[in-house]
């Protein structure tokens, strides 16, 4: 009997190491619902495959996001209002957010701190010229005269403005590059090719 009970127990233990190797990866699915004035989204994720033992008890999770952004131009502010509602693996979760952010013009600190520099520095200088203009930027962090976290009027934050600047250097840069391999491949050319403009 003892003998059994030994067969029994080594048979559980490899079913178990059986059933806890899983192979399966991660599927979402979101379906958006509303965009404006609220937005409404949700996501279905799949932990386990149909054929995987551990879907049976892990079923889908599914998580509900609703947004309302409300921009007030009097109080120089935008307020995104968020509920998250989660269900799956047998709980239910509830999770809300209150976010507020400063709107302002080109004339705030940071903003005209990137405008200036982009002008006084591009497109000649190298990189290394743009260690200033950072310090100076994370200065006015530090002291609270700006935020990372501001907006101008368009819904634009700091880093869309410093990406927009920086996109136009490199496509300087590029197009500057690209008209001198061009004047190199002209004068290498040989002097009986006709070059049709």
């Amino acid at each position: 009997m003892s003998r059994n009970l030994k067969h029994l127990k080594v048979r559980s233990l490899r079913n178990r190491h059986k059933f806890a190797e899983c192979s399966c990866q991660r599927h979402s699915k979101t379906t958006v619902y509303l965009h404006w004035p609220i937005s409404i989204s949700r996501t279905i994720t799949q932990i386990h495959e149909f054929h995987c033992p551990h879907a049976v008890y892990q079923a889908a999770m599914s998580d509900l996001d609703m947004r309302l952004l409300l921009c007030s131009a009097a109080f120089k502010r935008k307020i995104s209002i968020a509920l998250l509602i989660s269900q799956g693996l047998g709980k239910w979760s509830i999770a809300p957010s209150l976010c507020t952010y400063r709107i302002v013009s080109w004339g705030s600190p940071a903003f005209a701190l990137m405008d200036s520099s982009h002008k006084k520095l591009r497109p000649f200088t190298s990189s290394d010229a743009w260690i200033e203009p950072t310090q100076e930027l994370f200065r006015l962090f530090q002291t609270g005269q700006a935020s990372p976290y501001e907006r101008l009027e368009n819904g634009q934050t700091l880093l869309h403005v410093t990406s927009l600047l920086s996109l136009g250097f490199t496509l300087f840069k590029l197009l500057k590059r690209l008209h001198q391999s061009t004047k190199r491949a002209l004068v290498l050319l040989p002097r009986n090719i006709l070059i049709f403009q």
